[in-house]
């Protein structure tokens, strides 16, 4: 997985991952403004993120009117690369 990620990494080069880290560290909190949100919503978590621990996916999950929270076991931070299978399954069944 560490390699795939390094890989990932590169190609974007080094400018692209300086831009996008700038990017998640100067966003807001957008928390508060979850309870517009109007659209189906799938909020996915993996329970061995110890980036985004499950905590975190299930408080946006609450705060999104009727969304639904899937949780993709035996994953880390990136389960569409970890188990893909699951997670495309999660997402099948949703647009279904």
């Amino acid at each position: 997985m560490t390699a795939t990620v390094e890989r990932m990494a590169r190609a974007v080069g080094m400018e692209a991952f300086m831009r996008q880290e700038r990017a998640i560290i100067a966003r807001i909190d957008s928390r508060p403004h979850l309870a517009a949100i109007r659209c189906p919503t799938l909020v996915v978590a993996a329970r061995l993120d110890a980036i985004m621990p499950v905590p975190w996916p299930e408080e946006i999950a609450s705060g999104i009117p009727g969304a639904r929270l899937a949780i993709v076991e035996d994953s880390g931070h990136i389960p569409t690369l970890e188990q893909p299978a699951e997670t495309t399954a999660l997402l099948a069944d949703w647009l279904s």
